[in-house]
């Protein structure tokens, strides 16, 4: 009956220290998945500012996109009104001093 209990309590002090490694096993692991958390955290406010900001880029860029072409497109209409002068843009001089034919 002495070995039985001897043999118990060395059993009962084995399963003691491993589950003392146990836990302290668990704590490591549960701070290293907090630590992981606040990584993933930042990491998807940043992933977020990023898109926001690449969608605010991309308004900003069609916007001077929107503009250069509206820009060349009235520089190419001025210059066909250079090259091709429209009659009635050319300036003349009002008057009333001319002479009606009799019929």
């Amino acid at each position: 009956a002495q070995r039985e209990l001897s043999a118990a309590e060395k059993a009962y002090s084995s399963a003691q220290s491993e589950e003392l490694l146990l836990c302290e096993k668990k704590q490591l692991l549960l701070h290293k998945l907090e630590t992981l958390n606040s990584m993933n955290d930042r990491l998807h406010q940043l992933f977020t500012q990023n898109q926001e900001s690449e969608i605010e880029l991309e308004n900003c860029t069609s916007k001077r996109q929107a503009e250069v072409s509206s820009e060349c497109n009235h520089l190419n209409g001025e210059f066909l009104k250079l090259q091709n002068p429209i009659f009635t843009e050319l300036s003349i001089r009002d008057t009333m001093e001319f002479d009606v034919p009799e019929v």
